[in-house]
């Protein structure tokens, strides 16, 4: 059974656009990473920290990030995963990478969430930050179930969005791709409790995320 909608050309444009968008950013951001080099080398520390996660199939990677301390913000914290980007190890979009202590806890829907490359951000970015395992897996299987570009660039456009509001020191939808919180269990896999796209289509605000999922082939 084909657990995600995206394949073919469309999935091959998805993986074109990550390593374009993730190597331009790069680039855009090399002085960002140089200043933080310089900050972490007079401190005697090395910039980068890393930890393992799952990703497509379920494969072991290290998911790099900002030393602790190097920047106050957990979001430019993750900027240098766009190299795990750019080596397709993560997507720009897609499935919350998960911890592989998380693995138990994933057991029930693992086959569908390791059916794509784990995102940079995603619908479970968009997401209260004290949600639980359960839910944040949730918006991962509706996204795996109803993924095309078009959601992709809903996501993105939200992500921006909400790191605007962010920098200007409103409230931000954004969380952090770690959990601590477990919660009730809201998805059973292949049952009636998988949630359909009107559960979720205000979970980017003011796009009707439930829609994208209807008459588009990928």
């Amino acid at each position: 059974m084909n657990r995600t909608r995206l394949s073919g050309l469309n999935a091959a444009t998805k993986r074109f656009l990550d390593q374009v968008i993730s190597g331009f950013m790069l680039l855009a951001l090399s002085p960002l990473f140089a200043y933080w080099k310089l900050k972490a080398s007079s401190r005697g520390v090395s910039m980068l920290e890393s930890q393992r996660v799952l990703g497509l199939r379920g494969k072991q990677f290290r998911l790099v990030g900002l030393r602790a301390g190097l920047t106050g913000s957990p979001v430019l914290a993750r900027l240098p995963a766009l190299w795990n980007v750019l080596r397709q190890d993560l997507s720009l979009v897609g499935p919350r990478p998960s911890r592989v202590e998380e693995l138990p806890d994933h057991e029930k829907w693992r086959a569908s969430l390791f059916a794509l490359r784990s995102g940079l951000t995603g619908l479970w970015r968009l997401r209260e930050a004290d949600a639980g395992i359960e839910e944040s897996a949730a918006l991962d299987l509706y996204y795996v179930r109803n993924c095309t570009l078009t959601l992709d660039l809903q996501i993105l456009y939200q992500t921006g969005r909400e790191l605007i509001r962010r920098s200007m020191g409103r409230r931000s939808l954004l969380a952090r791709w770690k959990i601590t919180k477990s919660a009730k269990a809201v998805v059973v896999e292949g049952g009636s409790q998988f949630p359909d796209a009107a559960e979720w289509d205000d979970v980017v605000e003011g796009v009707p995320i439930g829609a994208t999922g209807k008459g588009e082939r990928g």
